[in-house]
């Protein structure tokens, strides 16, 4: 449903009420709520935890197999700089998606994420490859929504993680 409303919201206004009838829905959470929410904090504290825990956990199966381990911390719509249009009038504007409540979600969390994959590095020296601002500047576009990418954007994601690894 959401998809079809984006590729017809700013055509027809029928359609606007047809899929939403009871009018958009405002973003309930913006950035600094949810930094400002304890359980939250306390929530996402957890998931960044469990995130670390995973990686370490799939290095030191690498490890006793003898295999090389690359992690790469993704890119998605919030850590892209400057947005397009398209993303700005569709996807973020955009008050019938929840689009607004991903990006402040992201914005919080993804400091979180890169401080405790900064002490994986100190403890178990395993290097962490922060591809999530590749998009910035990039001509093409690339999201269909938060963080699912088109062609070009999962092309860009191919080539930059098989220049690492090539590289190492």
């Amino acid at each position: 449903r959401d998809s079809l409303y984006i590729l017809l919201h700013q055509k027809s206004a029928l359609v606007n009420w047809l899929l939403y009838p009871y009018a958009p829905q405002k973003p309930i959470l913006i950035t600094q709520n949810l930094t400002e929410n304890k359980s939250f904090k306390r929530g996402i504290d957890s998931i960044a935890n469990d995130y670390v825990k995973d990686i370490e956990n799939a290095f030191l199966l690498c490890k006793e197999r003898d295999v090389k381990f690359f992690h790469f911390l993704q890119p998605q719509l919030a850590s892209r700089n400057p947005n397009t249009s398209f993303e700005k009038d569709t996807l973020i504007n955009n008050p019938y998606t929840r689009i607004g409540y991903d990006l402040a979600y992201f914005n919080v969390c993804y400091p979180i994420f890169r401080k405790k994959l900064d002490s994986l590095k100190t403890k178990e020296n395993i290097i962490n490859h922060d591809i999530s601002s590749i998009f910035n500047n990039y001509d093409k576009e690339v999201y269909l929504d938060n963080c699912h990418l088109s062609q070009h954007g999962n092309l860009k994601v191919a080539q930059v993680i098989s220049d690492y690894i090539t590289r190492e």
